[in-house]
C-alpha cells in the first residue's frame, strides 16, 4: 500500500520524493525507539505479554478486524492530514510511518522472536541498537524506492490482483487470530468467539451505514453503535465474571453411585455442549449462590452426565427415568427411596432446584415414598 503511495508521487520533484521517504522512516524509527524505552525502562517483555490473556485477545481482535477489512466488510482508513498545503503531505508520511509499524507488530513475532528475546536481557544501549536496526530494516525498501524512483516501473501495475493478493492475506490474519485464541485458557474460549462476533457485528455496521458516503449523523451515529459493541464486547469477556463459588462435578459412573446409595444424595446433571437450554440453566439455576450452598451444607454428589457423544450408559439410565430430551436433572435420595429419584426437566430456576433437593433430603429420612416425582409438575 506504501508502494502504491510512492507511485502517486511520482510526478513530483526526486528532492520531494526522497524527503518523503526520509520522514516515513522517520516515522517507522520513532516507533521502535518508543518500543526499544519501554523494554529497556518499563519492563516490557514481548514473551511475557502473552501469558497475559487480555493481551492475546486484543492482539487476536486487531488481527482480525484488519482481516475483516481485507475482505471488504468495512474499509480501514488511516488518517491522512487534508492536503491544503504541500507542508501536509510530509506530516502525513511521519505517521504513516507509525502506524505502518503498529500494523507490522504483530506479523514481527515468528521471525524476530528469539531476537527481541534475547536482546531483552542486555544492556539498555544494546536494546537501543536492536531495536533501531530493526527498524531500520524495515524502513530499507521504502528508502531504495524513494532515492531510486526509477525502479517503481517494476512494480506491477494496480488490478484485480491487488485484490486476490489482499483477500488470501485476509486468510492468513483469520489464521493468526485462531492460533492466538488458541492460547487462551480453556474457559476463555466460548467467549473469545462471541467477541469475534461482536467486532465482526459492530464492524460490519460501521462500514454498511457509517462510511464516508454517509451523511455526518448518520457516520457518528454508527461510530457510537460500534463503540457500545465494543465496550458490550469487553465487559462480557473482561469484567463479567462469576465470582462466587462453582459446582464441583464428578464424571458420571453409574456404578459408584449404586454404591453410594446409602449414605450420599447423587445428583446427575445430564447434558451436552451443543444443547444451548443446558448451559442457560447451568449458568443460572446451577451456578446459584442458594443452591451451591444447599449441596455443599448437605454433602450432595453431584455427577455430569455428557451425552455430547454417544453415552450409553447416560442414555439408558434416561430412558429409564423417561426422559426424551435434556436439560434434565435425577436426584437420587439416599437410602430404600434410591430409586425414586426427584426429577427436573427442561427450563428450570435456582428455586426449582433447591426444591428439588430439599424433597430428596427429605426423602432420605423416610423409608417409604410414591413413585417417580417431578418436582415441577407439582
Amino acid at each position: 500500500l506504501k508502494i502504491m503511495n510512492f507511485i502517486s508521487y511520482t510526478n513530483n520533484n526526486s528532492r520531494q520524493i526522497k524527503l518523503l521517504g526520509l520522514l516515513f522512516t522517520a516515522g517507522i524509527l520513532t516507533s521502535f525507539i518508543v518500543l526499544a524505552t519501554l523494554a529497556a525502562f518499563a519492563g516490557y517483555n514481548w514473551g511475557e505479554l502473552f501469558q497475559h490473556s487480555a493481551f492475546i485477545l486484543i492482539m487476536a481482535a486487531i488481527i482480525f478486524s484488519m482481516a475483516l477489512s481485507f475482505f471488504g466488510v468495512y474499509t480501514l482508513h488511516i488518517p491522512a492530514i487534508p492536503q491544503l498545503h504541500s507542508a501536509n503531505i510530509y506530516i502525513d508520511s511521519f505517521f504513516k510511518g507509525i502506524i505502518a509499524t503498529l500494523l507490522a507488530t504483530p506479523c514481527s513475532g515468528p521471525f524476530l522472536g528469539a531476537t527481541l528475546a534475547w536482546s531483552l536481557t542486555q544492556h539498555p544501549i544494546i536494546i537501543f541498537i536492536i531495536f533501531i536496526n530493526i527498524g531500520l530494516g524495515m524502513s530499507v525498501p521504502y528508502l531504495i524506492l524513494s532515492f531510486f524512483p526509477q525502479l517503481i516501473r517494476f512494480i506491477p501495475k494496480p488490478g484485480d490482483w491487488m485484490i486476490a493478493f489482499e483477500q488470501s492475506m485476509g486468510f492468513l490474519l483469520v489464521a493468526t487470530a485462531i492460533y492466538l485464541i488458541g492460547l487462551l485458557d480453556a474457559t476463555l474460549l466460548v467467549k473469545a468467539l462471541w467477541l469475534m462476533l461482536l467486532l465482526s457485528l459492530g464492524l460490519w455496521q460501521w462500514g454498511r451505514f457509517g462510511n464516508i458516503t454517509k451523511s455526518l449523523k448518520q457516520r457518528i451515529a454508527s461510530f457510537l453503535l460500534l463503540l457500545i459493541i465494543l465496550f458490550t464486547g469487553n465487559y462480557y469477556v473482561f469484567y463479567n465474571k462469576n465470582d462466587k463459588s462453582t459446582l464441583t462435578f464428578k464424571s458420571f459412573q453409574w456404578e459408584a453411585i449404586v454404591n453410594n446409595k446409602q449414605s450420599n444424595i447423587s445428583m446427575v446433571i445430564f447434558t451436552a455442549e451443543w444443547c444451548p437450554n443446558c448451559k442457560f440453566v447451568e449458568a443460572t439455576a446451577l451456578a446459584s449462590s442458594d443452591v451451591i450452598e444447599f449441596i455443599n451444607k448437605h454433602s450432595i454428589q453431584v455427577y455430569k452426565a455428557d451425552i455430547t457423544t454417544k453415552n450409553e450408559q447416560a442414555e439408558k439410565i434416561m430412558e429409564h427415568l423417561g426422559a426424551r430430551s435434556i436439560p434434565f436433572v435425577a436426584i437420587f435420595p439416599a437410602g430404600n427411596n434410591f430409586k425414586n429419584p426427584v426429577i427436573l426437566r427442561d427450563i428450570y430456576t435456582a428455586g426449582d432446584c433447591i426444591k428439588a433437593l430439599q424433597k430428596a433430603v427429605d426423602l432420605s429420612d423416610v423409608s417409604q415414598t410414591p413413585q417417580l416425582m417431578d418436582i415441577q409438575q407439582q
